[in-house]
Order: structure tokens, then C-alpha cells, then sequence
């Protein structure tokens, strides 16, 4: 009897996950040695203490006069960065907003809306349209087309677009080194990040700036700082883009985290991003928990209302 063909994927993506240690021989004593989890983690901590000093120093904590501001125009703000849309997870674009005019949690809002959108620019499982990696692995990310097969099949081709893109990473990474003998991550330039720094921060102000003292001083410090503190976030990206393990960011609190407390998930949202590692250095996918695939590193601060 001819097997059918779910049945040929099924076996096509059983080979797969036995797929040989030595993928690439040739080239493996040419590409990066990886830092450890715990160096990654404490880079990426450092990043979220960058982020909280910014909403410390730059934005106000005032009364905001109602009749000033339009709720409608903050949601839609919010929509336009990608966050609060019932097709993502996390907080909804009201939450958010009632969060932000509320002088108590309006530092966890500023950080959840800076974190969510600086951390999934530099998430290359992400596609954002505001990438902060290099422009031309933004601009593949962007071509791929999604998968619309079913079943057997899609998952099949599921581990082999994972595969597919985990090594096209890898060797992207490498062929755009330009030491490649050094065997070190990607480190690009501010200048070179600045035109992208300066896009974002634009995009992010149409939002934030209604949190910002009205003085051109205050403005302008606001928005230099901010340019800085994503172009420190993008040297993580780099960094994190050019280890030979695929990474992914979490913006969205793991069930145990709001089982822990006896508050409700409405009442709080994630202000500082989690770290997932979903491969290992041969791209093969880690075992995970229901919450996510692969381990968790770093996992996702909660900001609660009290």
C-alpha cells in the first residue's frame, strides 16, 4: 500500500529530528563561540535598568488634565506600535492607557510600552516593521512568506523553516562580520544605527509624549536619551543575533507568575522583557513548559497596580 503523503511528512519530520550533530563541519571552528546564558541574561538585565533610568529622569508623574488629553488618540498610538491589538498576547490598549494617566503605575506602562517595543525590534522571530537589526536581515525577515499548510504538513514544514532560518542566521551573522577570523558578535556603530534609532523614537513619541514636561528643553533631552537607550538595546540584538542558539524575547507574564498572587492578570503587565533560548547550538528545539518553547533565562518582570 502507497503511504499517504501526512504520513510521508510524518516520516520526513521524524528524520529531521534526527538530523546528524555535524550539520556544518566545515565552517563550525569559523563562527562565534557563545557566551553563557548567565552573560546574556546579565546584558539583557543591564538594558532593563537602562530603560527604567529613562522613565525615571525623562517623563513626568503629574495629574494629566483630562481635557487635554484624547484616550482614543492614545489608543490608537498604541495600535500603531503594534501593542494592545486583540491578535497579540498581553495587556490590551486600554489596560495600558489606564495604566499611563494613572500617576502610580504610569512608570510601568512607559517601561512595558519602551520594552515591548524595543525588545521585539531586535527579535528576529518578531518580523517588526521598527527592526532594529541590520536592515538587510529585516528586510528577508519581511519577504518571508507565512506558512499556510495544515496538519502533518505544516508542522513538518514548520521544523524545516526553523531549521532553514536558525542556519541562514548563523551564517548571516558571520558573512556580515567584518573581523569574521575573530569570531566575535556582529558590533555595529552608532552611527550606523542611528537613522533606525531615530524612526523608532519617533514612532515611540507619538505615544510617550504625552508623558514628557512642556519645555523644548525637556523635550529634547527626552529624545536624545531615548535614541541612546535604543541604540544600547540594538548592540544587545546584535549580540544576541550572532549566538550560534536561537533566542526569543517574552513580553507576556508565564501563568505561574500571576498564579503566585492572589491579584487578577488585569492588574498588572510586564514591564521589563524575558529571554527565552529556543535551540541549541545545532538548532534543535528545547524542551519547554505550556507557557513557552525552549528555557527560560530571564524570566519577564511583572508590574502590578496596588
Amino acid at each position: 500500500m502507497t503511504p499517504s503523503k501526512d504520513a510521508s511528512y510524518a516520516q520526513v519530520g521524524s528524520g529531521m529530528q534526527k538530523q546528524d550533530d555535524n550539520v556544518m563541519p566545515q565552517l563550525k571552528n569559523f563562527l562565534l563561540d557563545s557566551l553563557s546564558d548567565q552573560e546574556l541574561a546579565a546584558e539583557l538585565r543591564d538594558r532593563h535598568h537602562l530603560i527604567q533610568q529613562h522613565v525615571e529622569n525623562h517623563y513626568h508623574f503629574h495629574p494629566l488634565d483630562a481635557t487635554r488629553i484624547n484616550r482614543q488618540s492614545l489608543v490608537a498610538a498604541l495600535s500603531q506600535l503594534g501593542l494592545g491589538q486583540a491578535s497579540t498576547e498581553g495587556p490590551s490598549a486600554e489596560t495600558i492607557v489606564s495604566f499611563a494617566l494613572d500617576p502610580n503605575t504610569r512608570q510601568i506602562a512607559l517601561q512595558h510600552v519602551l520594552s515591548t517595543v524595543i525588545f521585539t525590534s531586535i527579535d528576529p522571530s518578531a518580523r517588526s516593521p521598527l527592526s532594529m537589526l541590520p536592515p538587510s536581515v529585516a528586510a528577508f525577515l519581511q519577504s518571508i512568506p507565512m506558512d499556510e499548510e495544515h496538519g502533518v504538513r505544516r508542522q513538518v514544514h514548520s521544523q524545516a523553516s526553523t531549521l532553514a532560518i536558525h542556519w541562514w542566521r548563523v551564517l548571516s551573522a558571520f558573512l556580515l562580520h567584518s573581523q569574521r577570523s575573530q569570531r566575535t558578535a556582529l558590533t555595529p556603530t552608532d552611527a550606523a544605527l542611528a537613522p533606525q534609532a531615530a524612526a523608532m523614537a519617533q514612532a515611540l513619541n507619538s505615544f510617550l509624549r504625552y508623558f514628557v514636561e512642556d519645555s523644548n528643553p525637556a523635550r529634547f533631552q527626552q529624545e536624545s536619551h531615548l535614541r541612546e537607550v535604543i541604540v544600547e538595546c540594538a548592540k544587545f540584538g546584535y549580540l544576541l543575533f550572532s549566538q550560534p542558539s536561537d533566542w526569543c524575547m517574552l513580553h507576556v507574564a508565564g501563568h505561574e507568575q500571576v498564579a503566585s498572587t492572589v491579584r487578577s492578570y488585569r492588574e498588572g503587565i510586564v514591564c521589563a522583557a524575558g529571554l527565552v533560548k529556543l535551540t541549541d547550538k545545532d538548532g534543535r528545539r528545547l524542551g519547554g513548559s505550556a507557557q513557552t518553547s525552549g528555557t527560560l533565562v530571564v524570566p519577564p518582570v511583572v508590574g502590578w497596580r496596588t
